[in-house]
């Protein structure tokens, strides 16, 4: 995505700029999984048949203009962007990303102060409603036991859509937030960020956050979507974390200290559908997805490992949130198209 939008940008020539295209589908590395992009309470997740598309005709049709001159026509009209959309189940075509009608949405944690996801039932909420006067969740983060990486951007390990609970649901260094069931469907299409109130122990140390999708009259708890991380140590928490300028310095954390954390979720495009639940879960690890922070700041070469305590506040003078991109469903069921450009 950041690869596209700087070519749209960037790029040296005008042709270069204009006709750079994005197309994405929902498979694993190198198209892999995109018979079955994912496992589910042990069995394979699978997308309908329209999810696939005939990408060598496709790149042979670009080649053959660009190196031989042939005319290269886009069969679905003049639109530099195809993507799938889960949820909808159908591809989109846009002249743009993030797709220009996109509103970004503010949902903002609420806990009476036991978030941690081995307390049954949840009480971490997601509204649209800022915080008032709550106590903060707090968890301990041990690196001799993470958390285990269960589905996810991964290559050839298990990837993709995957039932988060399955493995870690009992968990108390798991936070867990979700809305109450929708009341309508909601189309998040394009880059989350997360700001989280935090502080730790610790001089260093990491926060996780993973987006999920909760189908209440499934078997499955949450349906991974996307995720993201920060390191502590490795530039400035609270600036901007899509900026590369932000993680050229070293800088230790001071223990006890509450920060802004900025995550970036990667980019995505899911419909939640009426009924389901929006849930966002924070940790401080994913392992062995992200190589495990040992809350020294020894860096990769470290061996001895501490426990950090992980506070997370969501009070009025903290407002721990989720900045989520919303399309309106009637304009994204205006961009539907059969399928990328054959």
């Amino acid at each position: 995505m950041l690869n596209y939008a700087g070519m749209r940008k960037n790029a040296a020539t005008s042709e270069a700029r204009e006709q750079t295209m994005l197309i994405m589908g929902p498979y694993t590395h190198g198209r892999e999984g995109r018979g079955a992009p994912g496992q589910v309470t042990g069995h394979a997740y699978f997308f309908p048949s329209n999810v696939t598309y005939d990408s060598s005709k496709l790149l042979l049709a670009w080649f053959d203009h660009h190196l031989k001159g042939k005319e290269f026509t886009l069969a679905k009209g003049p639109r530099g962007v195809w993507f799938y959309v889960p949820g909808l189940d159908k591809w989109i075509a846009a002249e743009d990303y993030p797709v220009p009608e996109t509103r970004l949405s503010k949902w903002f944690l609420h806990s009476p102060g036991n978030a941690n996801a081995g307390n049954l039932p949840h009480t971490g909420r997601l509204t649209a409603e800022p915080p008032a006067l709550e106590p903060p969740d707090s968890y301990v983060y041990d690196p001799g036991n993470p958390v285990p990486t269960v589905g996810g951007y991964n290559t050839h390990c298990e990837g993709g859509i995957t039932d988060r609970p399955r493995v870690y649901g009992q968990r108390q260094d798991i936070l867990v937030y979700q809305t109450e069931l929708l009341k309508e469907d909601i189309a998040v299409v394009g880059p989350i960020t997360v700001t989280l109130h935090a502080s730790t122990s610790a001089v260093d140390t990491d926060f996780v956050v993973v987006l999920s999708d909760v189908d209440p009259g499934s078997r499955t708890g949450a349906y991974w979507i996307a995720e993201g991380a920060r390191r502590g140590r490795i530039g400035n928490v609270e600036g901007d974390p899509r900026d590369l300028n932000n993680y050229s310095k070293i800088e230790y954390l001071e223990p006890g200290k509450i920060y802004a954390w900025k995550i970036a979720v990667w980019p995505t495009a899911r419909v939640f559908k009426k009924g389901h639940r929006i849930r966002i879960d924070v940790a401080s690890s994913n392992f062995p997805r992200y190589n495990r922070n040992l809350n020294t700041g020894e860096g990769l070469k470290g061996v001895r490992m501490v426990n950090a305590v992980q506070t997370l506040f969501h009070d009025k003078a903290h407002p721990s949130s989720i900045e989520l991109p919303i399309i309106p469903m009637d304009k994204l069921n205006s961009l539907v198209v059969e399928g990328p450009p054959q």
